[in-house]
């Protein structure tokens, strides 16, 4: 351990049972740094009651959505609740930090839904249609399944849901044509060679 870094002297102290000077050095490691995710994630072990604790679980959420460590421990939170209200960010947590309103990991699981991007599956997606219909159209769907999803969860379009959109109808578009053509040019070429 590195006696020099902040973060781990903190844990050392938490782990000791001194939570309060565990507390005051991770609250100076984050007005230097607020994405501190380390310092956060710490500072949840120092929290004094459940609302502190969920503020300090939201901000590892906000600067990694997703993080399961993070979801589990809010998801016990939400169970151990006696009463449905809001959990919102005590104002005593860290001076000068930004509020957030959560009612548990449902709206952490919105949270990571808005920040997903799905540009990088439509370039994929792109790839494997040009390689290999039968594949590109699978994954095409799959993944425009999972951005629908997202976008229930979310309230919004994810940021490449568009492009897979668009790559679904194109393609399907050229294959009714191939279909088309295929089905109908040898009954005209037959009628064709039949009526001269």
């Amino acid at each position: 351990m590195a006696q020099d870094d902040p973060v781990e002297r903190a844990v050392g102290l938490i782990k000791a049972g001194n939570k309060q000077d565990a507390r005051a050095i991770l609250k100076d490691v984050l007005q230097q740094d607020n994405r501190n995710v380390r310092a956060w994630a710490s500072l949840y072990s120092t929290s004094k009651d459940a609302e502190e604790a969920a503020f300090f679980l939201q901000q590892v959420l906000r600067l990694r959505p997703g993080n399961e460590w993070a979801l589990e421990r809010l998801s016990r939170l939400e169970k151990e609740a006696t009463t449905k209200q809001p959990i919102a960010a005590p104002s005593s947590a860290l001076h000068g930090q930004q509020s957030i309103q959560q009612s548990g990991p449902s709206d952490a699981l919105v949270a990571a839904a808005q920040m997903k991007d799905f540009t990088s599956s439509a370039i994929l997606t792109f790839f494997l249609y040009l390689l290999f219909f039968i594949p590109g159209l699978i994954f095409n769907i799959m993944y425009l399944r999972e951005a629908e999803r997202v976008q229930r969860l979310a309230g919004r379009k994810p940021t490449g849901m568009g492009c897979l959109q668009l790559l679904l109808i194109v393609n399907l578009g050229v294959l009714m044509i191939v279909f088309i053509v295929l089905c109908v040019l040898p009954v005209f070429g037959v009628a064709l060679i039949g009526g001269t």
